[in-house]
């Protein structure tokens, strides 16, 4: 009888670990106030975060940002109106607290969730973070296609992000991308 009851308590106890486990994004209430969430990997801002942070020149790209949770776009989407010389994009300073936060314990790496739009979907993105001593380290990633997750990790030390930097306009005007969450790794 003992057995009955002790080996079905063991099985789920075991399959609420490993579920919990296998959870990518665990996601914790966040604190009043902030722009970010915590999760297990790190500091994550969503599309309607990063819709707060967002800062472009509205002569070089056209910005449709993300509306309620219950529509199909989860983030900023952005499309180039004409071709980049590659100096600008569309920034996102990240909010103070969020600064503050990496002050404490900088980042090693940053995972971008984002998908390529428009008429031209972006086939040549550059992805710019700037640390909190103006340091840029630049990424370029080619082709993107579908729903794509990247993580760009830093080479050397960990660094206090304070903004980032995508121009998806090197190819042209209507290549762009929607921009779904950033991931912090610290």
């Amino acid at each position: 009888m003992r057995a009955r009851v002790f080996f079905p308590l063991v099985l789920i106890l075991a399959l609420a670990i490993i579920s919990y486990a296998l959870m990518p994004l665990y996601i914790k209430k966040p604190i009043s106030g902030q722009n970010y969430t915590h999760s297990k990997i790190g500091l994550y801002l969503d599309g309607k975060n990063l819709n707060n942070i967002i800062k472009y020149d509205k002569t070089k790209f056209a910005i449709s940002l993300a509306p309620g949770t219950a529509s199909p776009q989860t983030g900023p989407r952005f499309i180039a109106k004409s071709k980049s010389d590659g100096s600008e994009g569309v920034i996102f300073n990240l909010p103070a607290s969020l600064v503050a936060e990496l002050a404490q314990k900088p980042a090693h790496a940053i995972i971008l969730n984002y998908q390529p739009i428009g008429t031209a979907p972006a086939g040549f993105v550059k992805f710019t973070f700037v640390d909190d001593k103006n340091n840029a380290q630049s990424f370029d990633v080619t082709n993107p296609k579908g729903n794509k997750i990247s993580r760009f990790s830093f080479v050397g030390e960990r660094k206090i992000i304070k903004q980032i930097v995508i121009n998806p306009a090197l190819e042209g005007e209507d290549h762009g991308i929607e921009l779904m969450s950033v991931v912090i790794e610290n």
